[in-house]
């Protein structure tokens, strides 16, 4: 989930359990659009550690919103975005290209735009060229390791 974009929603948490958030879009002509699809086959335990930072956006934040508030364990890295709402790509006459939002996005009433998720284990992001060395990638792995040692 970590330097991506978009990409996830509500809806792959329910590939843990049952779904605990509705996703409501409404679009600029006021079209409203629930959605709280469910999973309904036995998954096997996993050990899933979300890995974000500031370049997940969109679909991912919800995940990782939707993964803490299940509690289904801790999301790793530095705080998400903050990119939220939907938008559509439109070419304009010179042919640059604008990203104009077009749909505000909630989960359960609450408005993730300009906010992101804080993760439960705060590890900055090194910068880029640091020798190798990833301390949120090794945080996430410290994580997974203790839950599998939790694990019965």
């Amino acid at each position: 989930m970590r330097d991506g974009w978009g990409g996830a929603g509500l809806d792959y948490l329910n590939l843990f359990r049952d779904p605990i958030a509705t996703t409501t879009s409404r679009t600029r002509d006021g079209t409203v659009d629930d959605y709280d699809g469910v999973w309904g086959k036995p998954v096997v335990p996993l050990v899933v550690v979300p890995l974000v930072n500031e370049r997940s956006t969109s679909g991912k934040e919800m995940f990782a919103y939707g993964f803490r508030k299940l509690s289904l364990g801790p999301v790793v890295g530095s705080r998400t975005a903050g990119a939220v709402v939907g938008g559509s790509p439109r070419l304009l006459p010179n042919g640059d290209l604008l990203y104009l939002a077009v749909v505000d996005v909630a989960i359960d009433g609450e408005r993730l735009e300009g906010v992101g998720v804080h993760p439960d284990v705060v590890v900055e992001r090194p910068i880029p060229y640091a020798a190798g060395a990833d301390p949120q990638l090794e945080a996430a792995v410290e994580v997974a390791l203790a839950q599998l040692a939790a694990m019965p």
